[in-house]
């Protein structure tokens, strides 16, 4: 019953009209009255530790051996480097994503997550972490680094204990950062602004607007989705993912998180991007869902065996959640059922506790 009541809540504000949601501000794809009120508990005891080293400028190597060439084999040694470099990074955006859940999930509300979230993010802000100088890879690392700082300062920006200052240093940061990605995916020139890339951007960037109750960001966010969702053909596939060969379906999966998550950000402010190109969008899941156990679609269109490294597991699949609180797809169900409780940090953090409906 209470799963039920947080689909409930989120299906609500998705029907309203496009003319309310234009006129009312952004709103945010994350609940978390509801999740509350869903999974709360008592807190327990949490000590704001130090922030991690935040960077302004970012360059880092990538680390495919076949780069230009379908980018499929992974280098095991600079993937390592390249790892080690970015650890700062993703220790801070994972970091912050749990502070911001474990504050939706504390009832009553502890203000103690959300001040230590944001005494991280006016950290970074301060030193403008993020904005500076990046090669292709560091770009990818700044646009995929937008979302979870968005995300989790729409969890906690609400609590009333927060100190104003910060909260408008942190989005004066999230405006400028905001606007570096826009310009930098904006062209479509690259193949990378026209594949899974630009629908990241598109996550990152919508999540922004909502902070900034932009309206030409939200727009932006939708028009790259819809990008995305012009390229799925009548079998559900992305052709600029089934280029990446052996790792074919494993970006199929990557390349559907950010649309699912776009369109949900859509239809919670009066956008049906499920129903664009005649549900292009459920194409490309439903594509997903029949290969999950058996990928001899992908090995038999790209020619290659599919190197299924890490994309049957739980994080790459936290989208699904959402995907089927607003559809109730009976195909999502099995894999919903095998790898609950889902979370990712780019996506959003714990999925399962924002949109976890009760499954049949």
């Amino acid at each position: 019953m209470v799963m039920r009541a947080v689909v409930i809540s989120l299906f609500m504000a998705a029907v309203l009209s496009p003319a309310l949601a234009k006129a009312d501000a952004l709103r945010s794809p994350f609940d978390v009255g509801a999740a509350r009120e869903a999974r709360g508990q008592p807190a327990g005891y949490f000590s704001c530790p130090s922030a991690p080293k935040g960077s302004k400028d970012l360059e880092f190597g990538g680390y495919y051996a076949d780069r230009g060439s379908g980018s499929s084999v992974v280098d095991k040694a600079a993937e390592a480097a390249y790892r080690e470099a970015t650890k700062p990074i993703d220790k801070f955006q994972a970091d912050i994503t749990v502070m911001a859940d474990r504050y939706a999930a504390s009832k009553p509300a502890d203000a103690k997550f959300a001040t230590c979230a944001l005494d991280w993010l006016a950290d970074w802000a301060g030193i403008e972490a993020m904005l500076g100088k990046a090669n292709d890879q560091g770009g990818y690392v700044r646009k995929w680094g937008l979302a979870p700082i968005s995300a989790s300062y729409l969890k906690i920006r609400d609590e009333a204990a927060l100190d104003p200052a910060k909260k408008q240093a942190v989005e004066a940061w999230i405006k400028r950062y905001a606007n570096i990605v826009y310009r930098d995916y904006d062209p479509e020139q690259k193949e990378s602004r026209r594949n899974n890339h630009v629908y990241w951007a598109a996550w990152s960037v919508g999540l922004a607007s909502v902070v900034l109750d932009d309206k030409k960001l939200f727009e932006w966010s939708m028009d790259k989705a819809r990008l995305g969702l012009r390229q799925v053909t009548a079998e559900g596939i992305l052709p600029l993912e089934l280029g990446r060969k052996a790792r074919a379906y494993h970006y199929h999966v990557f390349a559907a998180a950010p649309l699912v998550m776009v369109a949900e950000l859509g239809a919670r402010n009066g956008v049906d991007l499920y129903a664009e190109r005649d549900g292009a969008l459920k194409r490309l899941v439903d594509l997903v869902l029949v290969n999950f156990d058996d990928d001899s679609f992908f090995a038999q269109k790209t020619g290659v065996k599919q190197d299924r490294s890490g994309s049957s597991k739980p994080s790459h699949f936290p989208w699904l959640e959402a995907y089927f609180a607003r559809t109730q797809d009976p195909a999502a169900v099995k894999v919903i059922a095998k790898l609950r409780p889902m979370r990712e940090t780019r996506v959003g953090g714990d999925l399962t506790m924002y949109y976890g409906a009760a499954l049949p």
